[in-house]
């Protein structure tokens, strides 16, 4: 009869590679020296994916951070505040002889992103007469930029003529401008700026009511702009009389860091006197 089966009927080599049996006193394999790191990986690399079982085995026992983890820490900003977009220096452009269409149009194709225009009822199709800071200025770009527009002048009735006006008459209208709006004058004076940084639809001039004997006798610090074609013929140091109307007064920065405060006015027709 043969005997029936028992275990100790299979030949298994305890030392064969891969043998699940161990050998006579030892330890399975999975628990021998230098295992546990697969063991504990199998046992906790456990992650279920909906309704599949992923076993993530960590061959040297280091806990695995998800990727995402590290994706978060590599976009951690440094102490301080980040640069903006109004850090990123600019070179201010050169405005004079531009609309404020194009002004701003410049303006927002050099980086500048802070500007505005001077509240004096210019249409956005007058010429520039005035900025600062000046063209070439280096800055951020979130720094302020202020320009002005020539103003159009108020509609008069045409049989209203061009008053003369006396020194005392000037200083009056010099000393408050916003007040004169729209009134149309006589001055007299000589110019003391028209060049690349004016513009040819502006100058400065120093100014009176009437026409002095000498040129340094002329006092008031003040703005005239016109059309280009007008003022073509005048330059610096030309003593002229022009029929003009009051537009207001302008404040702007001096090359020495303080502001001041000058008339504006619209001329209508001028000419030289010297």
């Amino acid at each position: 009869m043969t005997a029936p089966w028992t275990p100790q009927h299979q030949q298994i080599d305890p030392q064969a590679e891969g043998s699940a049996v161990p050998a006579q006193g030892g330890r399975p394999p999975l628990l021998r020296r230098g295992a546990w790191p697969v063991v504990v990986a199998i046992l906790t690399g456990l992650v279920v994916v909906g309704s599949v079982v992923v076993v993530a085995v960590n061959v040297d026992g280091a806990a695995r951070r998800p990727a995402d983890a590290v994706a978060a820490e590599s976009v951690v900003p440094a102490a301080g505040r980040a640069p903006t977009a109004a850090d990123v220096p600019v070179t201010v452009p050169d405005l004079s002889g531009k609309t404020g269409n194009a002004a701003s149009e410049a303006l927002g194709s050099a980086g500048v992103l802070n500007v505005t225009f001077a509240r004096n009822d210019a249409l956005m199709t007058q010429p520039v007469i005035g900025q600062s800071p000046a063209a070439g200025t280096r800055q951020r770009a979130g720094d302020p930029v202020h320009v002005t527009l020539q103003p159009a002048a108020p509609a008069a009735p045409p049989s209203e003529s061009h008053r003369k006006l006396s020194s005392r008459d000037w200083l009056v209208i010099a000393k408050n401008p916003d007040a004169h709006v729209g009134e149309r004058v006589i001055v007299h004076g000589r110019v003391t700026q028209f060049d690349a940084a004016t513009g040819t639809t502006a100058f400065r001039a120093s100014v009176d009511g009437v026409r002095q004997k000498q040129a340094y006798d002329y006092d008031t610090n003040t703005l005239l702009g016109g059309d280009a074609a007008d003022l073509e013929d005048i330059v610096v140091d030309d003593e002229f009389t022009a029929e003009v109307t009051v537009m207001g007064s302008l404040t702007y920065k001096t090359q020495i860091g303080g502001s001041t405060t000058v008339p504006v006015l619209l001329v209508q027709t001028i000419s030289r006197t010297s």
